[in-house]
């Protein structure tokens, strides 16, 4: 005999302290459901959740309501004609009334360990245990250790769920439950410093606090090491000081032997000059008339009439 079923396109395993569960989706035909179960699997949701045994013993839930959550109940119906209640061991969400039509959540879910027709056309059945996965949920059905509320003692825990097969774009949009608890507690964990000097026998415990800070220390315990900090401040400011002296003076210095070269370049030029006039005065020059003759080619104002000799006794 053929099953009438569609083929499922996703698939997840639920890995739990009595054995893994392999789980088919209709991904498919039953969208909005199967996508936002992939999603909480994604980002933990129902990660260390215990299963819990109802339903005259023929489901299991996978843990309680969260009742902060804002939308618990908003899961609309979404049925398929080809999937139907009609073998054991499906895969729904949890509804508040089962008469109620929409009013469907998966803040949870459950596993159907035996066939109940009555959830056809009344639950959002979009998934379906394969494989030997149908042990694991028969030990956790079978659990017969329970305490006087009827809870089993030794619950079955969710460790995590593994996506194997998505067939939607799924992101983590929320950060695990565990890592939430490590970043809360690191918050509200006080941290001690202490701080210790070598003239002093003591210790000073410094408590730092997530909001402010509250340091308790004694003034005399600190007056000495604060003293000697403003000493060296005090030392270092007059070092740069002798420095920044040390250096003006050493400018000017350069400014005087640049001057000095300059002078002596002055007086040695005044020197010469008055020397050539001396030497000027000292020795007249005389020039003969031959050598005052005018070129008569050279000289277009020459005048052969002009007679420009003369003897020099």
């Amino acid at each position: 005999m053929t099953s009438l079923e569609p083929e499922t396109t996703a698939k997840v395993r639920i890995v739990t302290s009595k054995g893994p569960i392999d789980i088919d989706i209709w991904a498919r035909e039953i969208p909005t459901t199967s996508q936002l179960f992939l999603q909480n699997c994604v980002d933990g949701k129902y990660d260390g959740r215990k299963f819990n045994i109802t339903y005259n013993n023929n489901v299991i839930v996978a843990g309680s309501i969260d009742k902060e959550s804002e939308s618990t109940y908003d899961l609309e119906d979404e049925f398929h004609s080809r999937i139907r209640s009609n073998s054991k061991f499906m895969l729904c969400p949890i509804k508040e009334d089962s008469e109620v039509k929409n009013h469907q959540s998966l803040e949870s879910f459950m596993i159907t360990t035996e066939i109940i027709p009555s959830f056809t056309r009344r639950y959002n059945i979009f998934g379906k245990i394969t494989g030997d996965s149908v042990y694991t949920i028969r030990k956790i059905r079978d659990d017969d250790v329970v305490d006087e509320n009827g809870e089993p003692l030794y619950p079955v825990v969710i460790e995590r769920i593994e996506v194997v097969e998505g067939y939607f774009e799924l992101e983590r949009k929320v950060e695990p439950k565990e890592k939430a608890k490590e970043s809360g507690s690191e918050k509200k964990r006080k941290r001690v410093v202490q701080l210790s000097y070598e003239e002093e026998e003591e210790s000073v415990q410094v408590k730092m606090r997530a909001q402010g800070r509250s340091e308790d220390i004694d003034e005399e315990q600190i007056k000495e090491p604060v003293e000697e900090e403003v000493h060296i401040e005090e030392a270092e400011k007059e070092e740069a000081e002798k420095e920044e002296e040390e250096k003006e003076t050493e400018k000017e210095k350069e400014t005087e032997k640049e001057h000095v070269p300059e002078e002596e370049e002055e007086e040695e030029e005044s020197g010469s000059e008055s020397e050539s006039d001396s030497d000027a005065e000292s020795h007249p020059i005389h020039v003969s008339a031959s050598q005052l003759t005018r070129d008569r080619q050279l000289d277009s104002d020459y005048d052969s009439n002009l007679d420009l000799t003369s003897d020099e006794e």
